[in-house]
């Protein structure tokens, strides 16, 4: 077995923690709990990144959710890269405003 407490530390510890992190999931995986994924981007929005979405794909088993899902899989990856030039092109135009601004999570539609 994994030893998920040691991996969760590490990945709370990465220096990447502040980076936008999509996490494209399965209640269903028997494999990566939908609550370790979970605990992950609750971790990483409590510790200041600037954009934390989440989907679960509910039905698809491990590693198959593109499989299953292909069309929503992608909608979901480009919206996320949207969401993410817009904070960061706000962020270079107007740094002085949306310094003080907290992100917050926002889920993705659909």
């Amino acid at each position: 077995m994994i030893n998920n407490n040691f991996n969760l530390q590490y990945m709370q510890e990465s220096p990447y923690h502040t980076w936008p992190h999509l996490f494209l999931y399965s209640s269903a995986d028997k494999i990566v709990p939908a609550s370790d994924v979970l605990d992950m981007a609750r971790s990483r929005r409590q510790n200041g990144s600037v954009n934390v979405s989440k989907y679960d794909f509910k039905t698809s088993d491990h590693v198959m959710i593109y499989r299953d899902h292909a069309t929503t899989y992608k909608d979901k990856c480009v919206s996320f890269l949207q969401s993410c030039i817009q904070v960061f092109d706000a962020h270079d135009i107007h740094s002085d405003v949306t310094d003080d601004i907290t992100y917050r999570e926002r889920p993705l539609s659909g």
